[in-house]
């Protein structure tokens, strides 16, 4: 592509929300001495510095970081950037590291910093002038940042379809691993010099967040992860075609690195520092820096995994879902069964009061959307590593259409065994005579991976003693699980999502800028955004480019009705959407 064509691209691609007051902002003669001065002296007119042409630009300065009040600013992605496809592969080096509580927390408090230095460098890329340079070197000045961290002059070829960033900076930054497990950060004088640089580091704001997430938020270990997509290989998720994926709780993406390469994510992350983590990590996928409930979304997934946060206390109110005011994790794999298309997997991590509790409303719902595929439950010491002691279970569920629900009472009244497994899931039962379980492993002991013991729980004192149930390691629980993975019955139909806005474009999410330009172009033009090829249409409406393909008529519920274009006695017409490599290729061959 020509110098020409890039900044053509580069011009659709702009800040996402600049807001009348900006626009009015361009159009105003600014004096440069005067903005220089304020610049210099930390004033906040630093926004005024922007391009008057071209509008707000990305990695550049923003008020909205202004967290604070003084010189404590931290730096993380804007809305636009954390949802924006950056052209670039995501990290696939190593997750796991045998780290000590403080090990951890200065692992945390480097991949922290680093981000700043990469904030700063970016910035430092696009600034065109003296003026937005002084500003930004006076923003980040309080972190003593040198020239050899910037390392500029390595990047003076950066295109802004990336990120400014290399691999042994993201190897760094993958050794974040949150705050879940570090409460003595918080509330132990050992750990108050490097909990005071924390908060001198990220402000009171992010201070909070983090501290909040110590008490639910725990990484996953790679050996868990791997098994929940042999799990989901077992049944059926083929490797070969297009899998569209969702994390509801990334963390720093985990789940995103070690899926199949087949797999494309879209993910969300409340936390915002372990959000922007996650996008220097994963720069191609759509991350949603809110809560669940927050996002709205089609029923697009073919598959939901995750780690959802664990928290009884916790309710989350979303009116659109079943699982409203549902504790946090039992809210979450409600709120994926609602999200996956029919048909779809979700497989999730997840705490062991989600099966085993004896209220079992949010089972009862699940129950009546879709199948119970099968649980394990894992020893207390796999997250160790976090500095925690749980018990969880690797849960797989399938949501089924309205079709195969009916299937599915015929298929109760014929074989008696397909409905208890069923019912096993909703309800419990007694272990040992002792603690209430999922009946799932009364009839499944071996799906116990480790020596279990039942013992005395006196938290609540020793006039409410309780009995829990403990899993050992036995050292080999990772492979016991691979094994019997095995058994997992083919079952993912690979029916296509719901699509029927998916291929338009959203004006919603465009600034005021790139509905401008996108309206400037005439019926018929092609043009490129967000790593995907458009073709202008009437009204502003503005389509994915597709080619027009064939299929024998018996496959047509494999097809979106929206995306048919004609049916013939034999076959049917239908768009058939550029693949990524067909992109490649198409820009290519093409100027845009």
């Amino acid at each position: 592509m020509g110098s020409a064509d890039q900044q053509v691209k580069q011009d659709l691609e702009f800040n996402l929300f600049a807001d009348d007051r900006e626009q009015t902002l361009h159009k105003q003669d600014i004096n440069k001495q005067e903005i220089l001065q304020d610049a210099q002296s930390g004033g906040v007119r630093e926004s005024q510095a922007e391009d008057r042409n071209n509008g707000p630009r990305e990695f550049e300065i923003d008020s909205r970081f202004l967290q604070e009040q003084g010189s404590n600013r931290f730096r993380v992605f804007t809305e636009y950037e954390f949802l924006k496809r950056y052209e670039q592969e995501g990290f696939k080096g190593q997750y796991d590291f045998k780290f000590s509580k403080k090990q951890r927390i200065e692992a945390n408090l480097k991949a922290l910093r680093l981000t700043q230095v990469l904030f700063m460098r970016m910035e430092l890329l696009k600034a065109k002038d003296e003026i937005n340079q002084v500003a930004i070197e006076k923003k980040f000045q309080h972190l003593n940042i040198t020239k050899e961290e910037l390392n500029l002059k390595e990047f003076q070829n950066f295109s802004f379809s990336t990120l400014a960033i290399k691999e042994e900076e993201q190897a760094l930054l993958a050794q974040y691993s949150g705050f879940g497990g570090l409460r003595d950060l918080f509330f132990n004088e050992e750990f108050k010099e490097l909990e005071n640089e924390l908060k001198d580091l990220i402000g009171e704001m992010y201070y909070k967040e983090i501290r909040e997430s110590s008490f639910n938020a725990y990484y996953t270990p790679k050996d868990v992860i791997e098994s929940i997509y042999l799990g989901l290989q077992n049944l059926g998720v083929p490797k070969d075609k297009r899998i569209l994926a969702l994390e509801p709780s990334c963390g720093t993406g985990r789940f995103i690195a070690l899926a199949p390469s087949n797999y494309e994510f879209q993910a969300v992350e409340k936390d915002t520092l372990s959000a922007t983590i996650a996008k220097f990590l994963h720069p191609q996928v759509r991350i949603y820096n809110q809560g669940l409930e927050e996002v709205k979304f089609n029923n697009e997934f073919d598959v939901i995994v995750g780690n959802p946060p664990f928290d009884n206390q916790v309710k989350i109110r979303d009116y659109s879902s079943l699982g409203n005011n549902k504790s946090i994790h039992n809210y979450f794999a409600i709120k994926s069964s609602e999200l996956v298309k029919d048909n779809g997997i979700v497989s999730f991590v997840i705490t062991s009061y989600f099966l085993d509790s004896e209220r079992n409303a949010h089972r009862e719902i699940l129950h009546k959307k879709g199948d119970f595929l099968s649980a394990y439950r894992l020893p207390n010491a796999v997250f160790k590593e976090s500095n925690t002691n749980v018990l969880t279970d690797v849960y797989f569920y399938q949501k089924l259409s309205k079709d195969g629900l009916e299937r599915r009472k015929k298929a109760f009244k014929k074989e008696e065994s397909l409905k208890q497994k069923q019912i096993a899931f909703v309800k419990t039962a007694l272990f040992a005579e002792l603690v209430s379980v999922n009946s799932h492993f009364n009839k499944n002991v071996k799906h116990i991976l480790g020596e279990f013991e039942i013992r005395e729980n006196t938290r609540y004192g020793q006039e409410n003693i309780k009995y829990e149930m403990l899993v050992k390691d036995n050292g080999n629980w990772s492979e016991t699980l691979k094994k019997q993975l095995g058994d997992l019955i083919p079952v993912f139909k690979d029916n296509a999502p719901f699509e029927k806005e998916l291929n338009l474009i959203n004006f919603s999410l465009l600034s005021t800028e790139e509905a401008i330009k996108v309206n400037s172009l005439r019926v018929g033009n092609l043009f490129f955004m967000d790593n995907k090829i458009y073709v202008k249409g009437e009204y502003s409406s503005c389509e994915e480019a597709y080619f027009s393909d064939s299929l024998d008529i018996s496959k047509m519920d494999l097809v979106p009705k929206a995306h048919i274009l004609r049916i013939d006695k034999k076959n049917f017409q239908y768009k058939s959407f550029l693949n990524r490599d067909e992109v490649q290729i198409a820009k290519k061959n093409h100027r845009f």
